[in-house]
């Protein structure tokens, strides 16, 4: 409480206060994902240990985000006393070793002598990194003034700059795969965003000309409605326009079984009732080069490990390196020098963009709501997608599931974003989000986002099993 105390006498500091921690690491996640980083205060133990899921959410998703905890007074460190707010041992590192696993840096303040130093180099390895530290602070130095806490200070963070002959080299030996390719595609990751280059991509994508399109946890990293030459969602055999093709090419490409039975039955019933992108499959995996940028490769984003594309045919973009075809590999090139020196050199190639116009059938819309019709997720997609047409900042926020899933159809306006988690977050009753209802600790995450970036929110969020009607209310 005395930290709290000497935080609030900061000028112009704002604080959320919110229900518990889970719904303050969540918030904090939305705050940082709009401003770049946020502090998160709990109480010890009792408070860390409840907040961090939502930490390791935030360290998932590449977030800085700075946890300050309280902790014993520094002369009970090492007396084999039992004290409140822990689970009853004399030792007080449980809270500590937890977060270790979860952040980038962890530091413990028993002394104001050095607490500047800690508390600087906390702030660095968040910032550099861009994932979640963890700081305790005694309770009994929290109001002690100290001639290194008197002003603020610069913090010394190192400026990441291109290897220039490196960055040329690798560039050559890229265009030169690129050059001679017939109908290159072009397909963004997640990671895009923890290296700050959506704009060298969507800059890239019209430079280029190639068919793009984005991975499935990585939507809003594209200007949709702007850029010409967006296809939509690469989500493997989820992104073709059969619902029949998933069983056969996955045994062709692999003699053994590595999905288990219950994730195999997760993805047949995911192509049989979301098809998010049609025709992206078939125009990916047939390109004879595919650029990916800042991808990760998991079992969701590729179907159980059931994409078709090899090494052979791909040059993988990441954050300081750019491995072409498995053979050749450069390093100490930052993403965004790659993808900037690439879209001004580049010659512009859309046999892949003709390839899947030749291909592509439009979807048909889906069908408005009726008086006294149903509310089924078609409706509600249609609704929702007719509602971020309007005029506004918005921000859609999917949980993992059907929401995600129905997300991947929506059209984001220009300057639309679009966030989730790819974890299961715990369901408690809470307050209402914006716009449509939700109970779930992502309703403080969604609150956060909507007052830090000033959008309107929308929240997009079923059950597996749900039907409501527009007079009735829901039903099972």
């Amino acid at each position: 409480m005395v930290l709290l105390d000497q935080f609030l006498k900061v000028p112009g500091l704002r604080m959320y206060n919110c229900c518990n921690e889970l719904n303050a690491g969540y918030a904090a996640d939305g705050y940082a994902r709009m401003k770049e980083v946020a502090v998160l205060v709990v109480t010890f133990t009792v408070g860390g240990l409840s907040a961090i899921n939502a930490v390791a959410g935030a360290y998932s998703d590449n977030l800085p985000l700075i946890v300050i905890s309280g902790c014993p007074n520094s002369n009970d460190f090492g007396t084999e006393h039992v004290l409140h707010h822990t689970i009853g041992h004399p030792n007080f590192r449980q809270t500590l070793e937890a977060f270790k696993q979860v952040t980038c840096h962890t530091a413990v303040i028993k002394s104001v002598s050095n607490a500047a130093e800690k508390i600087d180099g906390a702030l660095e390895a968040a910032l550099k990194a861009k994932k979640p530290v963890y700081i305790e602070i005694s309770c009994n130095i929290a109001a002690i003034e100290h001639g290194s806490l008197r002003d603020p200070c610069a913090l010394m963070l190192p400026k990441e700059v291109s290897n220039p002959q490196e960055l040329e080299l690798c560039v050559q030996a890229v265009l030169s795969v690129l050059e001679s390719a017939v109908k290159p595609v072009l397909v963004g990751g997640t990671r895009i965003r923890k290296h700050g280059a959506k704009a060298r991509f969507h800059g890239l994508a019209e430079a280029s000309g190639y068919a793009t399109a984005i991975m499935p946890n990585a939507k809003g990293m594209v200007e949709e409605t702007t850029c010409p030459n967006f296809i939509g969602t690469y989500w493997g055999q989820v992104s073709r326009c059969a619902t029949d093709s998933f069983i056969h090419p996955f045994a062709r490409a692999h003699s053994t079984l590595i999905l288990t039975l219950p994730l195999m039955a997760f993805f047949s019933l995911l192509m049989m009732r979301w098809q998010c992108s049609p025709f992206v499959c078939e125009t990916v995996e047939a390109a004879d080069v595919c650029v990916l940028v800042g991808p990760i490769f998991n079992d969701y984003t590729t179907v159980g490990y059931s994409t078709l594309l090899t090494e052979a045919k791909m040059i993988t973009i990441k954050g300081h390196q750019v491995d072409i075809l498995g053979k050749r590999r450069f390093h100490g090139v930052k993403m965004g020098d790659v993808l900037g020196a690439l879209a001004e050199r580049l010659t512009k190639n859309d046999q892949s963009m003709v390839n899947f116009q030749r291909m592509f059938v439009p979807t048909g819309a889906p069908p408005n709501l009726g008086k006294g019709g149903n509310l089924t997720t078609n409706v509600l997609m249609h609704h929702v997608q007719e509602t971020i047409k309007s005029q506004g900042d918005w921000a859609i926020c999917a949980e993992t599931g059907d929401s995600w899933f129905n997300g991947q159809k929506l059209r984001l306006p220009e300057g639309c974003l679009y966030e989730f988690q790819v974890r299961r977050l715990a369901h408690p009753p809470l307050h209402h989000s914006v716009h449509l209802l939700t109970h779930s600790p992502f309703s403080s995450f969604l609150c956060v986002l909507s007052s830090a970036g000033n959008a309107d929110a929308v929240r997009v969020d079923w059950v597996e099993r749900w039907r409501c009607s527009w007079h009735g209310g829901c039903s099972e």
